[in-house]
């Protein structure tokens, strides 16, 4: 009788999207509970509670030069790290820069502006509602200059250093595997690929999230003919 080889692709998850591989790993935006359908479908997951509650500072510079608008925003993220580091549980994250090269007025869509992650620690005695605010009472004791204005942005949870899970994750995922092999009686070859993928949170609740790496598992199996 000859054998022949054909493949079953059972695909758990297609997404080889990145995470932020820095210090701190962002869950989506708290509040509304509606699910994110670009949110990769995982069989493994690891739930812990957040490390921090993050509000997203936004800073514009209304200085009309250029050259000053890029040093205004330059030194008050500084100084806003500085106050930060006076402020027990309170962290910054620096994100992105944008900075326009052409003279522009007060909300003209050329205007520089910088954003920056506000964390408040969150722990069992604390909610997101004092973490909110926390990081309001430390922004509003901020000297703010004349020509620079500030607005807060969305709510999100956050974990410290998420790839210091990953070890936990990769245990789960073998320990599936071997469950995969034992309750369906599989013998063949299971690959999975994707593990190299940096660790990513998503929100479960108010205080909660989920630790998980994007992967998919192939399962190979042989039929005789």
């Amino acid at each position: 009788m000859r054998h022949s080889r054909f493949f079953i692709v059972i695909v758990l998850i297609l997404s080889m999207a990145q995470a932020n591989a820095g210090l701190y790993s962002f869950a989506k935006s708290y509040g509304g509970g509606n699910y994110d359908y670009n949110t990769p479908i995982v069989a493994v997951t690891l739930a812990k509670q957040a490390d921090y509650v993050s509000m997203t500072l936004i800073i514009v510079s209304k200085q009309a030069d250029p050259v000053e608008r890029a040093a205004e925003l330059k030194e008050f993220q500084n100084t806003i790290v500085t106050e930060a580091q006076k402020r027990k549980g309170i962290e910054i994250f620096q994100g992105t820069l944008s900075l326009s090269a052409s003279a522009s007025k007060w909300l003209d869509s050329r205007t520089s502006e910088a954003r920056v992650k506000v964390l408040a620690k969150l722990d069992k005695d604390t909610d997101v509602y004092d973490c909110v605010k926390r990081i309001r009472q430390f922004i509003v004791s901020i000297k703010w200059p004349e020509k620079c204005d500030h607005s807060l942005g969305e709510i999100q949870l956050a974990i410290k250093a998420p790839d210091q899970y990953r070890g936990e994750i990769l245990k789960k995922i073998a320990e599936d595997v071997k469950y995969i092999k034992s309750t369906m009686n599989f013998v063949g070859k299971i690959t999975i690929s994707g593990l190299e993928n940096a660790v990513q949170i998503r929100q479960i609740d108010d205080k909660n999230v989920q630790l998980y790496i994007p992967y998919t598992m192939t399962f190979e199996l042989e039929s005789a003919q």
